[in-house]
């Protein structure tokens, strides 16, 4: 692994401390390091002597940017912003009310595509229909994995890429998730079905030999999957089996089958008569969410859902003569 480049522009100090600091609360921050140092390196080309952000940096740093992820950025840039006002009370903060100018007009959020079982069974059954090309079968039973797990074990993209062969317990049938947000790990019991599949992926990938525990499950020519290759896998065929636009970035997400999980497992409840709201810190732990607040943002509420809530509001609601 190449070790990581240090931060150049004037601001390096604070960028640094910042990403110290937080992660030391729990925090991984991947995402927001990669923007920061997109800015560190705008700064040290365009604005060598700047030792502070403001309006005209920020506009300038953001030119062509979509809505949301301008939004996104200014978010985190206002975050390390306050970090340092702690210690230097004039530095800038960005404001949506001081600066509306940065903040874009719109920026709608995305609404997660909830497949249908059909549609699942369609998206797998295609992941499955490898191309003549040279390693497709390979490449194939990776993204086939890769999607059941989303879907089927409420995985991470993230998580997935990085399972081992010594996170398989196929004995005791669960999955051993390591590091995820927050640092934290969990094991994740699997159905028999989805054990099936990952004991003849893992007799297909590595034959009779004996893998190291510590051998990655996903790999393509020697080389382990990332999960942003995993995830452009993964929305090449979401666009040929229709889920996706030929253009753009609308349409399903790959990630959207973990959305996917938990509002089938709300359904199945619901149909299993259990007590919904109890049952959340359950889907929670299951999910690796350190609060059900985070789990509720993958409670879309669909058609089925309200036809379940609605005839328990009725039963629950309606006159004892009339039920």
């Amino acid at each position: 692994m190449r070790p990581r480049r240090r931060f150049r522009s004037r601001l390096a100090k604070v960028m640094a401390s910042y990403l110290t600091v937080k992660r030391a609360l729990g925090y991984k921050l991947v995402t927001d390091e990669k923007a920061l140092r997109y800015l560190d390196s705008f700064l040290s080309s365009r604005f060598p002597k700047a030792t502070d952000l403001s309006v005209p940096i920020l506009q300038a740093w953001m030119t062509g940017l979509a809505p949301l992820t301008r939004l996104t950025r200014l978010g985190m840039v206002r975050q390390v912003c306050l970090f340092r006002r702690r210690t230097a009370p004039s530095a800038f903060v960005p404001d949506r009310m001081r600066h509306p100018c940065l903040w874009p007009t719109r920026a709608p959020r995305h609404v997660p595509f909830i497949f249908t079982k059909e549609q699942l069974r369609r998206l797998l059954e295609a992941a499955l229909t490898p191309s003549d090309a040279r390693g497709a079968r390979e490449r194939s039973n990776a993204l086939f994995m890769t999607l059941l797990l989303a879907y089927a074990a409420g995985l991470r993209l993230a998580e997935v890429s990085r399972l081992t062969v010594g996170d398989i317990d196929l004995d005791q049938a669960t999955l051993l998730i390591r590091d995820t947000k927050f640092f934290k790990s969990r094991v994740v019991p699997v159905a028999p079905e989805v054990l099936q599949r990952i004991r003849g992926h893992i007799a297909e990938r590595f034959g009779t030999a004996s893998p190291a525990p510590e051998q990655r499950l996903f790999q393509h020519g020697g080389r382990p999957y990332s999960s942003h290759t995993l995830g452009i896998l993964g929305s090449q065929l979401m666009r040929e089996c229709g889920f996706k636009p030929v253009q753009g970035r609308g349409g399903a997400r790959v990630h959207d089958l973990r959305h996917t999980f938990a509002v089938h497992r709300i359904c199945q409840w619901y149909e299993q008569g259990e007590d919904v709201q109890s049952r959340l810190p359950l889907l929670a732990t299951y999910m690796g969410h350190k609060d059900i607040v985070s789990t509720q943002r993958y409670m879309t509420v669909t058609a089925e859902i309200l036809g379940h809530a609605g005839r328990r509001f009725e039963q629950a609601c309606a006159p004892t003569e009339g039920r």
